[in-house]
């Protein structure tokens, strides 16, 4: 059996077997896209024609002819809506928004969607509710015919977060993994078998900070707690209160009066935190509840928030409005207009300013001084700054798929040693080895320029390449020094990390370390964990060594970490801005001034 796991840059494969009651994992793997998914509308020919041509080269990475093939699709391609069944509380216009949604989303009619539900019950609602699960029925049909093509029995599975619900009734292996760290896991539920590492969520809205990132997803893991132990009624309770509370809007869950009663409150009344929740081997449902939050808790909708018949649906931004009692309304509107009438007093009350000619002078001179510097020396510095980092974080993916596919390919007993530094690759290889580097670099869809090749001692062949760059990118949400530190010592590998002088290039300001390997398999898995974090995260320089007659590689990777800018937008080079203005004052003309004045 075979799970094809489709994420926004890659399909993800696993392959295993049961043998005597037991499954054993055979082979797993990633293929990268060539265009994100979230670059198309899941509902147009452009976006299906995308994926017949993706899945369509997977037959070249695994083989699938007569096997059944478990597919499922990222959360945010479809549309959740929980709706309430009974018929008095159900608006008429609900067909339509819903057509609304299909067209909208997915750029597609009403009829172009396949419609799923199952039931949400709870003590604390006083109507029972279907969550609506709405997909483009091409993007289905496009996918299940592609595999079927390729001698496959596909197997339509929902979502990813459906696929871990369905292991957990099954017991079935199943593949998460994204690149470069996000979640990752290997699980079968009911021998409990495997290991499952969730250390960092990349894409939940609100709760997610640079700096605070930890925090925040130990707060998720608490939530996620409440909810398995059963002291919280329904999951959605509990996204929508970590999404209000990080936001910043506490007051609509702390009102007191007689709107405590209201079945909105009821699960917080009553919740005690017991602890933090591991973040090793979570249960399955855990994994589920988990997943099922990552890339939908922006789209999440809160049920008749205002007890009002309909759908209410929550949108990113949107402003709560404070229920008050017509005292608290009086009392509050007497209090405004005493602050409007202070104000007024006090305006009254101040005393005139008057502005010298030499004063407006110095402004106005302050003023266009200022716009000279932005639009002669910053601006054209910032106009492509995220073009410049996109472009290295793309150079960082290609120089790390390049090594990894080296020390995966070529036999430990024939490779010497590889060095890339700027999208320059140095290989060496004993020379009477058979292999061709130029197939399996081509094979792997790594462009390049080959160079002069050269022998040295009759021995080993020295082969130059010039690689090119992939499409693929990496994740926005930027990462500190700190984070990837965290990430490498949590990580389970054998690693050594070295924190080196902090350096600057091309008006950007870089931290650096150096991660140390000291076996084939620890290296693998540094390369992969530093491919895709974060596109301030760039993989600078690779440093591969290995003696044939004894073989065992070591690898060292020199990582560059972005400093985020300090304004929001512009990096300061603060040494090339010292030199400038050392080289302004010492060639002021001080005579010439002098002589100026006395004419």
């Amino acid at each position: 059996m075979i799970s094809l796991i489709l994420s926004e840059n890659h399909i993800h494969y696993a392959q295993w077997e049961t043998i005597a009651g037991s499954q054993s994992i055979d082979l797993v793997g990633s293929l990268p896209l060539k265009t994100p998914l979230s670059e198309f509308k899941p509902g147009t020919e452009e976006f299906t024609a995308m994926l017949g041509s993706e899945f369509s080269k997977l037959s070249m990475h695994i083989d699938m002819v007569g096997k059944e093939i478990i597919l499922t699709i990222p959360d945010w391609i479809v549309h959740q809506e929980f709706i309430t069944l009974d018929k008095e509380l159900i608006a008429p216009e609900t067909r339509q928004y819903l057509e609304w949604i299909s067209e909208n989303r997915w750029g597609g009619k009403s009829s172009h969607f396949n419609t799923l539900g199952y039931w949400v019950k709870s003590d604390k609602l006083d109507k029972n509710y279907v969550r609506k699960t709405l997909i483009p029925s091409n993007v289905v049909n496009t996918l299940k015919l592609t595999i079927a093509e390729q001698g496959a029995k596909p197997t339509w599975m929902g979502t990813n977060s459906e696929a871990l619900l369905n292991a957990q009734e099954k017991g079935d292996i199943i593949l998460v993994k994204s690149s470069g760290l996000s979640y990752e896991l290997f699980y079968r539920y009911k021998q409990e078998v495997g290991w499952a590492k969730i250390r960092f969520i990349k894409k939940i809205p609100h709760i997610q900070s640079i700096r605070g990132r930890k925090r925040s997803i130990n707060t998720l893991l608490k939530r996620l707690d409440l909810y398995i132990n059963g002291e919280s009624d329904w999951l959605g309770y509990d996204i929508a209160y970590i999404n209000q509370l990080s936001a910043g809007r506490r007051k609509y869950w702390e009102r007191e009066g007689e709107y405590v009663d209201s079945p909105m409150l009821q699960p917080f009344d009553r919740v005690n935190i017991k602890g933090e929740v591991s973040f090793e081997n979570l249960s399955v449902l855990h994994l589920n509840v988990l997943t099922s939050i990552i890339g939908t808790i922006d789209k999440l909708p809160l049920i008749n928030l205002f007890n009002e018949p309909g759908i209410t649906q929550y949108e990113e931004g949107m402003e709560i409005p404070q229920i008050q009692s017509k005292e608290n309304e009086k009392d509050y509107s007497d209090q405004v207009d005493q602050e409007e009438d202070n104000i007024e007093d006090d305006e009254t009350n101040k005393p005139a300013v008057q502005s010298s000619m030499l004063t407006w002078i110095l402004f106005i001179f302050a003023v266009f001084s200022f716009a000279y510097w932005i639009f002669s020396k910053e601006y054209p510095q910032t106009i492509n700054y995220r073009d410049h980092i996109l472009k290295l974080s793309k150079e960082s993916s290609s120089m790390a798929n390049s090594a990894n596919t080296i020390i995966d390919i070529i036999p430990d007993s024939s490779l010497i040693g590889a060095k890339i530094l700027n999208m320059s690759l140095q290989l060496e290889m004993i020379k009477n080895d058979t292999i061709n580097p130029i197939s399996f670099i081509n094979g792997n869809e790594i462009s390049f320029d080959q160079g002069d090749i050269s022998c040295c001692g009759g021995t080993k062949y020295i082969y130059d390449y010039i690689l090119y760059t992939n499409d693929q990118k990496a994740d926005k949400n930027w990462l500190t020094i700190e984070d990837l530190k965290i990430i490498f010592e949590d990580y389970p590998i054998d690693t050594e990390i070295e924190e080196l002088s902090m350096t600057n290039r091309n008006f950007l300001v870089f931290d650096r370390l150096r991660i140390k390997a000291n076996n084939k398999n620890d290296l693998i898995r540094a390369l992969e964990l530093s491919m895709n974090l974060s596109e301030n995260i760039l993989l600078r320089k690779i440093v591969v060594t290995n003696d044939p007659e004894k073989p065992n590689i070591h690898g060292k990777l020199y990582i560059a970490v972005i400093k985020e800018p300090s304004s929001g937008f512009w990096v300061f080079n603060l040494q090339n801005s010292i030199k400038d203005i050392k080289n302004l004052i010492t060639n002021i003309d001080l005579e010439s001034i002098l002589d100026r004045i006395k004419q």
